[in-house]
């Protein structure tokens, strides 16, 4: 027991380091998403008439431009994308409103658990940009994940 409990406290110190470096990393993808993503997931289609949400829990995009082959989630012809429940979508926790959520949201992402479903929500509300941001979440993935869990093995295993 004293070798265990000699060896965790000598990986703590390493171990600090690379979770501080994992913090920046977090902080910068979701400071990024917060600057362009704000309110984005909130907008939904809903029908004109009844006001009533055809797609729960997938977002629209509100201004719909299309260039060349990139574009968001078109509403049919008889409902609009106006804004909707902002509880819709992982009950209100996946979004980039403030930095909190932006932070847990870019934590989901690199843990690896729903990081695409959040990529195809931006695909869907974004405008001109939308598969730019595959970018954005592929390198979060591949950085925060791969690259940091190696890091955290190899202090453990140095």
């Amino acid at each position: 027991l004293h070798i265990i409990m000699t060896s965790i406290m000598k990986a703590v110190p390493p171990l600090l380091q690379v979770l501080y470096l994992l913090s920046f990393v977090i902080g910068i993808y979701a400071i990024i998403g917060l600057e362009f993503m704000v309110e984005r997931f909130h907008y939904t289609c809903k029908s004109e008439v009844e006001q009533l949400v055809s797609k729960p829990g997938k977002p629209c995009d509100r201004e719909y431009k299309k260039v060349f082959f990139v574009h968001g989630f078109k509403c049919p012809k008889d409902e609009k994308c106006s804004k909707g429940d902002p509880n819709e979508i992982n009950h209100g926790i996946t979004t980039f409103d403030n930095i909190f959520f932006a932070i847990i949201t870019v934590f989901q992402c690199v843990t690896t658990e729903g990081w695409s479903d959040i990529m195809y929500y931006t695909f869907s509300t974004v405008d001109e940009f939308g598969y730019i941001w595959s970018f954005y979440y592929v390198s979060l993935v591949m950085l925060g994940s791969f690259i940091m869990l190696n890091l955290v093995l190899g202090v453990l295993n140095g």
